[in-house]
Protein backbone atom coordinates (compact mmCIF):
# COMPACT_ATOMS: atom_id res chain seq x y z
CA UNK A 1 0.00 0.00 0.00
CA UNK A 2 1.62 3.56 -1.30
CA UNK A 3 1.87 6.47 0.79
CA UNK A 4 -1.01 8.04 -0.65
CA UNK A 5 -3.46 5.09 0.33
CA UNK A 6 -1.99 5.06 4.17
CA UNK A 7 -2.94 8.86 4.27
CA UNK A 8 -6.10 8.38 2.92
CA UNK A 9 -7.38 5.37 5.26
CA UNK A 10 -5.35 7.44 8.50
CA UNK A 11 -7.73 10.42 7.49
CA UNK A 12 -11.16 8.11 7.03
CA UNK A 13 -9.97 6.94 10.27
CA UNK A 14 -9.95 10.22 12.05
CA UNK A 15 -12.48 11.42 10.85
CA UNK A 16 -15.08 8.93 12.01
CA UNK A 17 -13.76 9.41 15.63
CA UNK A 18 -14.14 13.29 15.59
CA UNK A 19 -17.44 13.32 16.91
CA UNK A 20 -16.59 10.71 19.63
CA UNK A 21 -13.72 13.10 20.75
CA UNK A 22 -15.78 16.05 20.71
CA UNK A 23 -18.29 14.24 23.42
CA UNK A 24 -15.32 13.43 25.29
CA UNK A 25 -13.84 17.10 25.39
CA UNK A 26 -17.55 18.71 26.34
CA UNK A 27 -19.30 16.00 28.28
CA UNK A 28 -21.86 18.47 29.19
CA UNK A 29 -22.79 18.71 25.47
CA UNK A 30 -22.96 14.96 25.51
CA UNK A 31 -25.40 14.60 28.43
CA UNK A 32 -27.50 17.73 27.27
CA UNK A 33 -27.68 16.09 23.90
CA UNK A 34 -28.69 12.49 25.67
CA UNK A 35 -31.39 14.01 27.63
CA UNK A 36 -33.40 15.78 24.59
CA UNK A 37 -36.78 13.50 24.11
CA UNK A 38 -36.79 12.08 20.99
CA UNK A 39 -39.79 11.32 18.55
CA UNK A 40 -41.45 8.32 20.26
CA UNK A 41 -40.16 8.52 23.12
CA UNK A 42 -41.92 8.86 26.87
CA UNK A 43 -41.77 11.86 29.03
CA UNK A 44 -43.11 12.78 32.01
CA UNK A 45 -42.84 16.41 33.66
CA UNK A 46 -43.33 16.68 36.84
CA UNK A 47 -43.18 20.07 39.11
CA UNK A 48 -43.38 21.47 42.71
CA UNK A 49 -41.72 24.35 45.25
CA UNK A 50 -39.27 22.53 47.02
CA UNK A 51 -38.08 23.52 50.89
CA UNK A 52 -34.78 26.24 50.77
CA UNK A 53 -32.76 27.02 53.61
CA UNK A 54 -32.22 30.61 52.54
CA UNK A 55 -35.04 31.75 49.76
CA UNK A 56 -38.24 31.68 48.90
CA UNK A 57 -38.50 28.36 47.73
CA UNK A 58 -36.54 26.26 45.17
CA UNK A 59 -38.95 25.85 42.00
CA UNK A 60 -38.32 22.43 40.72
CA UNK A 61 -39.39 20.85 37.40
CA UNK A 62 -38.29 16.97 36.85
CA UNK A 63 -38.24 15.74 33.35
CA UNK A 64 -38.16 12.09 33.33
CA UNK A 65 -37.98 10.35 29.99
CA UNK A 66 -38.19 6.64 29.15
CA UNK A 67 -38.29 4.59 25.59
CA UNK A 68 -41.61 4.31 25.89
CA UNK A 69 -44.59 3.60 28.55
CA UNK A 70 -44.86 -0.08 28.87
CA UNK A 71 -40.54 0.33 29.76
CA UNK A 72 -40.48 3.73 32.25
CA UNK A 73 -37.92 1.69 34.25
CA UNK A 74 -35.01 4.32 32.78
CA UNK A 75 -33.63 6.64 30.53
CA UNK A 76 -32.64 10.11 30.90
CA UNK A 77 -33.91 13.21 32.61
CA UNK A 78 -33.65 17.01 32.71
CA UNK A 79 -33.71 18.79 36.40
CA UNK A 80 -34.34 22.51 36.37
CA UNK A 81 -34.01 24.13 39.89
CA UNK A 82 -34.89 28.11 40.25
CA UNK A 83 -34.42 30.02 43.88
CA UNK A 84 -37.38 32.00 44.34
CA UNK A 85 -36.40 35.17 45.73
CA UNK A 86 -32.75 35.10 44.52
CA UNK A 87 -31.15 36.86 41.47
CA UNK A 88 -29.52 33.96 40.62
CA UNK A 89 -29.47 31.43 37.46
CA UNK A 90 -31.71 28.58 37.21
CA UNK A 91 -29.23 25.27 37.86
CA UNK A 92 -30.07 22.88 35.12
CA UNK A 93 -28.59 19.45 35.07
CA UNK A 94 -29.20 16.04 33.07
CA UNK A 95 -27.83 12.92 33.31
CA UNK A 96 -29.40 9.30 33.59
CA UNK A 97 -32.13 8.23 36.02
CA UNK A 98 -33.37 4.41 36.53
CA UNK A 99 -36.36 3.14 38.61
CA UNK A 100 -35.07 0.63 42.18
CA UNK A 101 -37.86 -1.20 43.81
CA UNK A 102 -37.87 -1.19 47.68
CA UNK A 103 -37.40 1.35 50.56
CA UNK A 104 -36.37 0.60 54.32
CA UNK A 105 -40.13 -0.26 55.24
CA UNK A 106 -41.57 -0.99 52.14
CA UNK A 107 -40.64 -3.72 49.88
CA UNK A 108 -43.05 -2.49 46.78
CA UNK A 109 -41.87 1.14 46.95
CA UNK A 110 -40.54 2.19 42.79
CA UNK A 111 -38.09 4.94 43.14
CA UNK A 112 -36.62 7.08 40.85
CA UNK A 113 -32.89 7.25 41.33
CA UNK A 114 -31.10 10.12 39.40
CA UNK A 115 -27.57 9.62 38.79
CA UNK A 116 -27.25 5.76 39.30
CA UNK A 117 -23.44 5.70 38.20
CA UNK A 118 -22.59 8.34 40.54
CA UNK A 119 -23.62 7.82 43.87
CA UNK A 120 -21.98 10.83 45.36
CA UNK A 121 -24.74 12.85 43.36
CA UNK A 122 -27.34 10.21 43.68
CA UNK A 123 -31.11 11.81 43.97
CA UNK A 124 -34.07 9.55 45.07
CA UNK A 125 -37.90 10.65 44.12
CA UNK A 126 -40.55 7.99 45.97
CA UNK A 127 -43.33 7.39 43.31
CA UNK A 128 -46.07 8.29 45.98
CA UNK A 129 -48.71 7.64 43.09
CA UNK A 130 -49.64 8.07 39.30
CA UNK A 131 -49.43 11.98 39.73
CA UNK A 132 -47.14 12.52 42.19
CA UNK A 133 -43.31 11.66 43.62
CA UNK A 134 -41.76 12.88 46.55
CA UNK A 135 -38.13 13.85 47.03
CA UNK A 136 -36.02 11.36 49.60
CA UNK A 137 -32.82 11.78 51.51
CA UNK A 138 -29.43 10.24 50.71
CA UNK A 139 -30.36 6.72 52.43
CA UNK A 140 -33.46 6.64 50.43
CA UNK A 141 -35.88 7.68 53.68
CA UNK A 142 -38.77 9.27 53.44
CA UNK A 143 -37.68 12.99 54.86
CA UNK A 144 -38.83 13.61 58.50
CA UNK A 145 -40.17 17.27 58.31
CA UNK A 146 -43.84 19.26 57.98
CA UNK A 147 -42.36 20.91 54.54
CA UNK A 148 -43.30 19.85 51.29
CA UNK A 149 -41.45 18.35 49.00
CA UNK A 150 -43.68 16.70 46.63
CA UNK A 151 -43.61 17.40 42.99
CA UNK A 152 -46.38 17.23 41.03
CA UNK A 153 -46.94 15.44 37.19
CA UNK A 154 -47.90 18.36 34.99
CA UNK A 155 -47.93 16.26 31.81
CA UNK A 156 -46.79 13.16 30.19
CA UNK A 157 -47.09 11.44 27.06
CA UNK A 158 -44.98 10.41 24.44
CA UNK A 159 -42.96 12.66 22.19
CA UNK A 160 -45.17 13.36 19.48
CA UNK A 161 -42.81 16.65 17.50
CA UNK A 162 -39.08 14.99 18.09
CA UNK A 163 -36.23 16.80 20.05
CA UNK A 164 -36.93 20.06 21.57
CA UNK A 165 -34.74 22.74 20.81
Amino acid sequence: MGVRNLLAVALVIAAGLMPAARAQCNPSAAAAAAAKPVAGEYSVKYRGTLPCADCNGIDTVLTLTSASASEFSGGTYSLEMTYLGRSVAPLVSKGEWTAVHGMPGNTEATIYELNPDKPEQATYYLRVNEGEIRQLDRERLEIDSKLNFTLKRVSGGKQETGPSQ
